[in-house]
């Protein structure tokens, strides 16, 4: 994994043009205003990046207290509380896993969360460049989750056991979404030179076949998240809204936002049949909001 994540090392330095399209460099611009900073304008990015790095040294820490207390059986317990684990009897007993794991990491692996958070944070500055940043953590979750729903099903066709942890998947989101929002792109590509993101995402890809031939489940984590996350950038570059969903679901509960006459005198009618008891918890909000506005 460790060997997959240097490989495609990256500056994001636009090229003047890609397929004859002048693109600017959001990062230089910034920078030679004096304007950049390391987390301007994405709040989300920095939560994200504060809670698997914060998380990764805290677990560092307790990794060493057990040790040299001889108490490391604690430390693996915790280890696997937090992970994911692949039969879904134990799943059962800790569900909270399957949203921690990603963002746990391997406390023997640095370079395994380095690269991680070096994607995380290069892909994450580019993404908000052309989407709201608050949209960064839905990807994260979403494409971790995918990771996730992947690694289990494998796990339990397959038959094997096990836990998995890290950012990967997430991350893989994160990278194929800014790919599907900014295919042209142009980027710094090290031994190579300058290249569309396109390519980069589709390397990338490839990568994690190669990974198949010696680790599946990891590779099948990693795809999955990779396949979600475009799935999503695509949506976002035709116009979705994620936030549509919350707004959906608090109408529902609640009713719309602009109340009409109808829908007033309908609930009036069933109170009149029925009784107030009869009144679902919307109703009984846009009767409360209508009465407020008397």
């Amino acid at each position: 994994m460790d060997q997959k994540w240097g490989a495609l090392l990256i500056m994001l330095i636009s090229h003047p043009s890609i397929e004859g399209k002048e693109i600017s460099c959001y990062f230089c611009e910034h920078m030679v205003r004096g304007q950049f900073s390391l987390f301007q304008r994405a709040p989300t990015l920095a939560w994200l990046l504060g809670l698997n790095i914060g998380l990764y040294g805290v677990l560092v820490v307790l990794a060493l207290i057990s040790r040299m207390s001889g108490q490391e059986g604690f430390f693996v317990w915790l280890y696997h509380k937090l992970a994911l684990p692949a039969h879904l009897s134990e799943l059962a007993r800790q569900p909270w896993s399957v949203f921690t794991h990603m963002f746990v990491h391997d406390v023997r692996s640095f370079w395994h969360i380095l690269f991680n958070m070096l994607w995380l944070y290069w892909m994450g500055r580019l993404f908000t460049t052309v989407q709201p940043e608050r949209r960064l953590g839905w990807i994260y979750i979403l494409a971790g989750l995918a990771g996730a729903v992947g690694y289990l099903v494998y796990a339990l066709s397959k038959g094997v056991g096990g836990y998995a942890l890290g950012a990967s998947a997430a991350v893989n989101g994160i990278i194929l979404a800014t790919v599907a929002l900014m295919p042209n792109y142009g980027v710094f590509l090290f031994f190579i030179g300058p290249i569309a993101l396109r390519w980069v995402g589709l390397i990338w890809v490839f990568l994690d076949f190669v990974m198949a031939l010696t680790n599946e489940a990891v590779a099948v984590a990693h795809l999955s998240g990779s396949v979600t996350g475009m799935l999503i950038g695509y949506a976002f570059r035709q116009g979705w809204k994620p936030e549509s969903i919350f707004k959906a679901i608090r109408e529902y509960l609640e009713g719309p936002e602009e109340i009409s006459q109808e829908e007033i005198d309908r609930i009036l009618e069933k109170i009149h049949a029925k009784g107030m008891k009869s009144l679902t918890r919307r109703e009984l909000r846009i009767l409360q909001r209508a009465t407020e506005k008397l």
